[in-house]
Formats: structure tokens, sequence, C-alpha cells
């Protein structure tokens, strides 16, 4: 799911070979219309400028097929300030999030499993879930709280527990994570 090898085809799936009637990456920025790219780069990506590079998706296409992850990159390069393209992390990040999301159904696969999970938990069992991703951590928290009102046991803490600083500073990629627990009741 990388945007570093600009060669590599448009396919963010989570099977190697993704059979043809999965949706792939190329399938979105090829044929969504621009209401859902600027839909999904929001709502997935919280992307702020998701009305300028869906539109110069939309764009683009019109002119050739957009086939690699370098063709995307551009655009994004193309269609956000020259001040977006200096800060912490890559520009195109939040976009390549946002169709991977949508592209692989996470968060409705992250419903069922947490569904799932809670089922399967023995009394005082535990449940802890990592988000990186606020679209992730809205569905765990919102989980956890039915289940508590639903009285399968206790969400744990309502605040998520992040990465202390020296954490984020050894390891930057923890800097999006959002720890939640949840413990069933004892019988």
């Amino acid at each position: 799911f990388s945007f570093k090898n600009e060669n590599e085809p448009l396919v963010m799936t989570l099977q190697n070979e993704p059979g043809p009637d999965q949706t792939t990456a190329h399938d979105v920025v090829n044929g969504w219309d621009e209401e859902s790219l600027v839909a999904i780069l929001q709502g997935f990506g919280g992307e702020r400028f998701a009305g300028r590079i869906a539109r110069g998706i939309v764009q683009a296409r019109a002119q050739a097929e957009i086939k690699t992850v370098g063709d995307l990159v551009k655009i994004i390069y193309e269609n956000t300030p020259k001040a977006y393209h200096h800060r912490k992390t890559h520009p195109a990040t939040k976009t390549f999030q946002a169709i991977r999301i949508a592209v692989n159904g996470e968060l409705e696969h992250l419903k069922t499993f947490i569904s799932d999970a809670l089922g399967l938990l023995k009394p005082g069992g535990v449940l802890v879930i990592v988000s990186f991703h606020g679209g992730e951590n809205k569905i765990v928290r919102t989980s956890f709280r039915d289940a508590e009102r639903a009285g399968l046991g206790r969400f744990i803490g309502k605040r998520p527990i992040e990465p202390e600083r020296d954490e984020v500073i050894s390891n930057p990629r923890s800097r999006s994570a959002h720890m939640r627990v949840f413990k069933t009741y004892e019988s």
C-alpha cells in the first residue's frame, strides 16, 4: 500500500491477486464519480483538500487512465498547495489511506470483528484494540459503549490510551495510535 514505488499498479487490496469481482484502487480512481471520491477522501482520510484532489482525479482521467501509484501521487501534488508538500507526512498519505479503506471495506470488517470478539469473551475476558484512524477509533468507542449499555461488561477508560512522547520519538508510527479496553463482567 505504499506510494514510494511509483510504477506499482493501483491495487491496494488485501489479497495478493484480486479476483475480477474485487474492487481495486484503479477502479475507484478511474470509475467513481467526483462526489463519491470527495466523500471517501474526507470521511476515511480526513483529507482537507478532498474536493481539489477529487476534481484533479476526474480531470486527469478524462485525459488518460490513471494506472500507477506515481500517476495518482502526481495528481495529488498538482492539486494541493506547495506548503502541504513539506509536512511531516507525505501529501498522499491521507488519500491513499482513504482509498485503501474503501477498497477493502475495512471499517465494516472492524465492526464485524468487534461484535464477534465480544461474543467470544469469557467472563472476566479483556478485549484490547489499537486503532490508527479516526474512523476506526469511533467504531471501537461506539461498539464498546454499546456493549457496556447492553450489560456485557465495562468499557475501561472513556478516553483512549495514547503513546507517550518518548514512544512517538522512538516509533513515529505510533503517533496516531489509540488503545481502548473492554472487560466482560466476572460471573
